[in-house]
């Protein structure tokens, strides 16, 4: 079964890496702006680099720290651009680490949606068109904790004048029923080499309304009047050139509104009359938790962060005398 990530997995990720690199950058900065004060001529700030020349007191009077504690630079000793940012670093990688297996773990907590799709080729008997394509989309809610079920698409055909195509779906079903059905109809290379076939277009059903719409060969959308019926099928390949006054082209719309309907009300087994099978497959991308669970959480852990930030900050401070 063919996988198609999906970009929403990645988007942690991205959001934390973007926190780990903008963290580098402002640490690397503000540490380096420091340095170049504590290679100028006058002793400073071992934690600000602010100027301590004169100074009496062992308070730093722009930045608050305890001169004892956070020592006196003298010209020439300036530090390199990693001191003083290492634990900030070392922590927000921890925390990086931690949000990623945080999100790897979540769907034993909150319930997986995924998107998944099934596409199965049909090649009719009445050869008024190549084949039809079938695709069928929608989304499985798997519970939390709850392995998620395998997605694809079984066929198999027996031929003849009146062939007989079987499908058996997976990853769908009553409790998983598509969120968008579509088929287009392909011509023949002979009725493309006659100009017959004027414009391709899909079939597309809402399975929520069961209503089908398309465009027609002036370019016109046209729509069911309710549900889907074979008279709309029949009007689709009509439009596209197909001769729907063959009894076997009657005999496939109806097949194929058959299948429509059974899609919609959530089936997994179909035999399609006057069809064969000619190929399948399936894919799709999932993420945890409903739309709204990815920027909380992603906001979650920035905030974290940042108080985790401002924990360290704050820690390499020394408290005025008095406080």
């Amino acid at each position: 079964m063919a996988q198609i990530p999906s970009s929403s997995n990645l988007l942690p990720v991205v959001l934390l890496v973007v926190v780990f690199l903008v963290t580098i950058a402002i640490l690397f900065a503000k540490r380096g702006a420091r340095n170049a004060a504590r290679q100028s001529d006058t002793p400073s700030c071992g934690y600000c680099g602010y100027p301590t020349r004169g100074i009496s007191e062992l308070q730093c009077p722009e930045c608050g720290a305890d001169l004892r504690a956070v020592g006196i630079v003298l010209p020439g000793e300036g530090r390199s651009p990693l001191a003083g940012c290492l634990l900030p670093l070392l922590m927000t990688a921890m925390l990086f680490m931690a949000a990623i297996l945080g999100y790897s773990l979540a769907g034993l907590v909150v319930p997986t949606y995924r998107q998944q799709s099934i596409t199965m080729y049909l090649y009719p008997a009445s050869t008024q068109y190549d084949h039809v394509f079938v695709r069928v989309e929608g989304t499985l809610i798997i519970p939390p904790g709850t392995p998620a079920p395998n997605t694809g698409l079984s066929m198999s055909s027996t031929y003849g004048p009146s062939p007989v195509a079987s499908a058996s779906l997976s990853g769908f079903g009553p409790n998983a029923k598509p969120q968008r059905i579509s088929l287009q109809a392909t011509p023949t290379s002979q009725t493309i080499a006659s100009g017959g076939w004027a414009f391709a277009s899909f079939f597309e059903v809402d399975p929520a309304t069961g209503q089908a719409s398309w465009t027609d060969a002036q370019g016109k959308t046209q729509s069911s009047q309710g549900p889907a019926t074979d008279q709309d099928v029949l009007a689709y390949l009509d439009a596209l050139g197909a001769e729907i006054t063959m009894q076997a082209v009657i005999d496939e719309a109806k097949q194929l509104s058959v299948l429509i309907d059974g899609l919609i009300q959530g089936g997994n087994m179909f035999t399609i009359k006057g069809f064969r099978s000619g190929g399948s497959g399936s894919g799709g991308g999932q993420q945890v938790g409903p739309a709204w669970f990815l920027p909380v959480y992603a906001a979650s852990w920035v905030v974290i962060w940042v108080i985790a930030l401002a924990v360290i900050a704050r820690r390499g401070r020394r408290s005025k005398p008095g406080q």
